[in-house]
């Protein structure tokens, strides 16, 4: 059977020639009707015209021009090998597969052993051994690089993000399981991803235009999307600087283009960044760490800013979207120097460096419009997981025991307050409010002592270092905030909420900080619910969820709005974004049992949810009454998720033997499902007498078939066996 034809995109840049060279490397492995789509936002390459080569701006009018059933996106550092795209289009043939990739070098579920290091004589041999011997075969994955990833056509948007750009790989699963649609892993194709099959532009100057800048260590996951960001476009290089990685971070870089220096940490992100400076060619240097992004809108436009910024700016202030918590609520917005002329300039500070003149001489700084970067550092898997918390407090200790200055003691006080230890920060804080005559610092200052004292429960402290705040000027919108959740704990809810009237749609202040209305639409649902109007509370955090993906408070909290208003849990659920319904999910775990049985319930009748509902009552059902145990079994087991049978999870826990018991009785009479048995044996020999007599009666009238397994009862007046 002949294979169905697809259109292949290329995510192309800036270099509009390199995505044509792309192409003319690809069209060899290609069908004669497959159709090959080159994106790039500055069109073809003056007077060159490429056959069977089709051009569009962006990836939105590439996938509005594919003609073919089966959409494959394609990353121009990929390096493809023969009949790499037949098993991608033949996999889309199941009706279950939502989307196909294949094996690739790196790391994940598609890593492929033998490629690392492989020059690409061997690695067309490996891609040919797998040909041969892996025919057909399919391997399920939770998730799939972007940069090489196959959809079908009435299926392709949800590749897109809201930038216009491919999703992260994350996004892309949630939303494919969402659909009930699995990833499959094709064992008989291979890609390399990296480094670039094609050189990037250089200015006609001679000199490299930008170069990205990286301190990494142990960053092998994150790696990759970052600098993905970088080199799809903006970027004519990378240089990572290692800090001593033990895991496959170098390896990572490497394969990715980027340039590789290794070095060592010794506390001071100054020196480390410096040190990377050192090796940047880069009329303009951009840095980031592994764990952001940059998200540009076009990355010709921005490499086009450079090029026509006028001398007196050497600097660009950009954007930093820190997405906090589980990463469902509204990220914080800062603005910091992430963009600068490489000459003259240097990284100065071991904790919060910031980019300075070597002379001393201000930066001249413009703020970028067209470009932000997504931080995920501070959201709560990773910050635990890298005890950034332990690191960032033993390094501002150490500068500040070197530094009278009262930057370090500012940056000293914010690491205790995030390590919890509040009552120093408050003194520290009142040190550099005191001491310091930068109004930037002085603010900083106010604001984390006056969210110490919240979270120590002192609001009419609070109230006085907001006046103290007020009076500095600069930072309106944020004294309203810190003031609104003051008056909330002194139940003031009427003050609060024209504290939050005040702060309006938000903007940016003096020190960097923008602030957005979704930002404190849980303080105004707070103060809503406290005068007693818990409808319009619901309605306010439904609205900032349903405009921009965000809810800062729990998901518990929001059913309760909705009860207590009379109105149903499928509203909450109808807002839930596709993307982040795993988060949502995990609140509900949180919940008491009845409460999280009602979302959960809603969440299966919803439709969007169904895969991310069954998973999520699997944990739950154990904690249900067991006429609700038997429906979600019965529920999964019709979803062919027998293994996650809550029954069989029951007789196997550590609950009480009568519960183990009557679970197991269940699961066998209902399932036939005997690994319920060994739970059974296991809660009988844990059992007291009366334990026995209750689980033999229940045991017996449930599924009689297993009575047997239970010692005869004694009879009355005669000892006990002797144990």
């Amino acid at each position: 059977m002949a294979r169905l034809a697809a259109s292949v995109i290329i995510l192309g840049g800036h270099d509009a020639a390199a995505t044509r060279q792309a192409a003319d490397a690809l069209r060899p492995t290609l069908g004669p009707s497959d159709q090959c789509i080159g994106v790039s936002p500055s069109g073809p390459p003056s007077g060159v015209r490429v056959p069977r080569l089709e051009w569009t701006a962006d990836l939105p009018a590439a996938l509005r021009a594919a003609q073919h059933g089966v959409v494959v996106v394609l990353h121009p550092s990929c390096t493809v090998t023969p009949r790499w795209i037949d098993p991608l289009v033949e996999a889309l043939r199941d009706p279950s597969v939502g989307a196909a990739g294949p094996r690739t070098n790196e790391a994940g579920p598609q890593s492929t052993p033998g490629a690392a290091g492989a020059d690409r004589k061997a690695l067309r041999q490996l891609a040919r051994d797998r040909s041969l011997t892996r025919r057909g075969e399919v391997t399920a994955a939770e998730t799939l690089t972007p940069a090489c990833i196959a959809t079908r056509r009435a299926r392709a948007e949800i590749l897109v993000g809201a930038d216009g750009n491919v999703r992260p790989a994350e996004q892309i699963a949630a939303r494919l399981r969402a659909l009930d649609l699995s990833l499959a892993v094709c064992e008989d194709s291979y890609v390399h991803v990296g480094p670039p099959a094609v050189s990037l532009s250089v200015p006609a100057a001679g000199r490299l235009l930008v170069s990205a800048c990286l301190i990494v260590k142990d960053e092998e996951d994150a790696l990759p999307d970052c600098l993905r960001s970088l080199m799809s476009g903006v970027a004519d290089e990378a240089v990572v600087y290692d800090t001593g990685s033990t895991d496959r971070t170098v390896e990572v870089a490497r394969r990715m283009g980027a340039r590789v220096v290794q070095g060592y940490w010794d506390d001071d992100f100054a020196r480390a960044r410096n040190a990377a400076l050192a090796e940047c060619r880069g009329q303009w240097v951009v840095w980031l760490d592994a764990d952001e992004t940059l998200e540009c809108t076009s990355a010709a436009e921005l490499r086009d800013l450079l090029v026509r910024t006028k001398p007196e700016f050497n600097a660009w202030s950009i954007p930093i979207h820190n997405l906090v918590g589980m990463g469902v609520g509204a990220a914080t917005i800062h603005n910091a120097t992430r963009l600068f002329r490489r000459d003259g300039a240097h990284w100065v500070g071991r904790l919060h460096e910031q980019v300075m003149r070597v002379d001393g001489t201000p930066l001249g700084l413009a703020a970028l419009e067209i470009a932000h970067i997504r931080h995920t550092g501070y959201l709560d898997a990773t910050w635990v997981a890298r005890d950034k918390t332990a690191r960032n407090l033993r390094i501002a200790a150490a500068e500040a025991a070197a530094d009278a200055d009262p930057l370090p003691l500012l940056n000293l006080a914010r690491s205790l307050a995030t390590a919890g230890r509040h009552e120093e920060a408050i003194a520290r804080c009142a040190q550099v409010a005191e001491r310091s005559a930068n109004p930037i610092q002085r603010r900083v200052a106010l604001r984390t002592g006056a969210s110490s004292l919240l979270e120590l429960g002192r609001p009419h402290e609070v109230l006085e270092w907001v006046d103290r705040l007020r009076a500095l000027g600069g930072a309106e919108a944020a004294a309203d905030g810190i003031e609104a959740s003051a008056r909330l704990q002194l139940e003031e809810f009427d003050v609060a909420l024209a504290c939050l009237d005040r702060v309006g749609p938000g903007g940016r202040d003096e020190d960097g900080f923008t602030h957005t209305a979704e930002q404190f639409s849980a303080l105004r649902a707070q103060a809503l619910a406290g005068l007693g109007r818990p409808g319009d509370a619901a309605d306010e955090i439904l609205a900032s969820l349903a405009g921009n993906d965000t809810m800062d408070a729990h998901i518990g909290e929001v059913a309760g709005f909705l009860t207590a208003a009379g109105r149903p849990l499928s509203e909450l659920v109808r807002a839930i974004p596709e993307a982040k319904g795993p988060w949502f999910m995990a609140q509900m775990l949180q919940l008491d049992a009845q409460a999280a049985d009602e979302l959960v319930e809603a969440a299966l009748a919803d439709g969007r949810l169904t895969r991310m509902a069954l998973a999520t009552a699997a944990s739950l059902a154990p904690r249900l009454p067991l006429e609700r145990v038997m429906v979600w079994s019965a529920r999964l087991r019709a979803a062919g998720l027998a293994p996650s049978c809550p029954l069989v999870a029951i007789a196997a826990s550590n609950a009480s033997p009568v519960e183990r018991a009557r679970a197991a009785a269940v699961a066998v009479q209902m399932f036939s499902d005997e690994r319920a048995v060994d739970g059974l044996k296991a809660a009988i020999a844990v059992a007291g007498p009366a334990e026995l007599d209750q689980m033999r009666a229940e045991v017996t009238a449930i599924c009689p078939a297993l009575a047997g397994l239970l010692p005869a009862a004694t009879p009355a007046g005669a000892p006990a066996a002797a144990g």
